[in-house]
């Protein structure tokens, strides 16, 4: 007898292109946002750091669209892994998040936030800002506010509940005069037509690469995998 099991798998032509971006965090839920370049089934596992319970869930994801997996009845003010199966770089996509510590539970309740608007981006929807740049410190670190969130989010319990993005951070811009021109030409074509289609298509695309540069940028992208933007 021949005993086997399945612990991973990932499609060579299948690659990761935004995320994890980790969304919406309750005291027993969290919303995890993914996006692959190629149509494949992929697998999200959220580890339970202090149980070592993994719950996993698998979708057929299309490509080159964000895609949101769903996880309810965690515990709560407990902290969780995140990791996927199905693309080649899931090694360089986890993340991490910390459930909400339910209202009433322990002597205090209290919620640590951090408000931050406006570090949208100077080139081509890239997110290039003076709080995304690298700077020097005066030791010669390379440090920026996103690599600051991120590094402190990595740890669990790390004292940031949540940060509050009030918007400001993609320059898009640049994308949306490229998507205008898109769909000027998509109005010419027959309605509901492939060429139309295939143009609405493209110009959607525009707005998503806007993003998908923004949040790929170092720093922002490990604040984003770590469960602190709301």
């Amino acid at each position: 007898t021949i005993n086997a099991q399945l612990v991973g798998q990932y499609f060579a032509r299948v690659g990761c292109i935004c995320g994890p971006v980790i969304g919406k965090v309750t005291d027993d839920s969290v919303i995890i946002l993914i996006e692959v370049d190629n149509e494949a089934p992929i697998t999200c596992l959220v580890n339970d750091c202090l149980s070592g319970a993994i719950l996993r869930s698998t979708k057929l994801l299309t490509a080159r669209k964000p895609h949101a997996f769903v996880f309810d009845g965690l515990e709560s003010d407990r902290h969780y892994t995140v990791r996927f199966e199905g693309f080649v770089n899931a090694d360089d996509r986890m993340g991490s998040f910390t459930t909400r510590k339910r209202e009433g539970e322990g002597e205090n309740f209290s919620l640590n936030l951090v408000f931050m608007s406006g570090e949208r981006g100077k080139v081509g929807g890239g997110g290039i800002s003076s709080l995304t740049e690298e700077k020097k410190s005066d030791d010669g670190t390379p440090s920026s506010i996103w690599s600051i969130l991120g590094g402190a989010s990595q740890h669990p319990w790390s004292g940031v509940d949540a940060v509050i993005h009030l918007g400001g951070q993609v320059d898009i811009n640049p994308a949306c005069a490229a998507a205008v021109v898109l769909l000027a030409r998509a109005e010419r074509e027959e309605e509901n037509s492939h060429a139309q289609k295939l143009l609405l298509d493209e110009a959607l695309d525009h707005l998503r690469e806007a993003y998908r540069t923004s949040w790929s940028l170092p720093g922002t992208r490990e604040a984003l995998a770590r469960g602190v933007i709301d």
